[in-house]
C-alpha cells in the first residue's frame, strides 16, 4: 500500500520586529517624527520646541480595517499600501511591535538623564548631554 502523504503546514507570524523608520517603510506610513506618525491610535501631533509631540491620552484606536481602507489619509505616504496586506492573519496595527529604542531610550530616558542631572533651563530643555557628564555616566554604570 503506497501513498504519499502532504502535511499541510500553516505559518503564523506573531509579530514583525522593526524601529521606526524601518517600519515606516515597510508600512508606507508616515516616520516617527510625522503629525500622523502614531501607529496604534489616531491622534495628529502638534510641533512643541522643535519636536513632534503627541498630546493628550483619548484617541481613536486604528484598527487593521482602517489601515487596509486607508481611512486616515494623513498617515499612508503614497497611493499604494503594502503587500504584507496580502498575507492572511497579519493585523497590519498589532503585528508591528512599538520601537522600544525611539519611545523609551531617545525619549523618555534622554529627559529622565536630564531631570537626574539637574540640567534643566528655566525656559526650555537641553537636548545634547556635554561629554564630560556622558563620560561621568558611563564611568558609574562601568563601576
Amino acid at each position: 500500500m503506497e501513498y504519499k502523504q502532504f502535511l499541510e503546514k500553516r505559518l503564523v507570524v506573531d509579530a514583525f520586529c522593526c524601529d521606526c523608520p524601518a517600519k515606516s517603510y515597510v508600512l508606507f506610513i508616515k516616520g516617527h517624527a510625522g503629525y500622523s506618525s502614531c501607529t496604534r491610535c489616531q491622534v495628529e501631533g502638534e510641533r512643541v520646541n522643535n519636536t513632534t509631540c503627541f498630546l493628550g491620552t483619548n484617541f481613536l484606536k486604528r484598527t487593521h480595517i482602517d489601515f487596509i481602507n486607508r481611512s486616515d489619509e494623513d498617515h499612508h505616504v503614497t497611493d499604494t499600501i503594502s503587500i504584507l496586506t496580502e498575507v492572511p492573519e497579519i493585523d497590519m496595527v498589532n503585528n508591528f511591535s512599538l520601537d522600544y529604542m525611539h519611545l523609551v531610550c531617545l525619549g523618555v530616558m534622554k529627559k529622565m538623564l536630564l531631570l537626574w542631572l539637574g540640567m534643566f533651563k528655566k525656559s526650555s530643555v537641553m537636548f545634547r548631554l556635554p561629554s564630560k557628564d556622558i563620560n561621568k555616566i558611563s564611568n558609574h554604570l562601568l563601576s
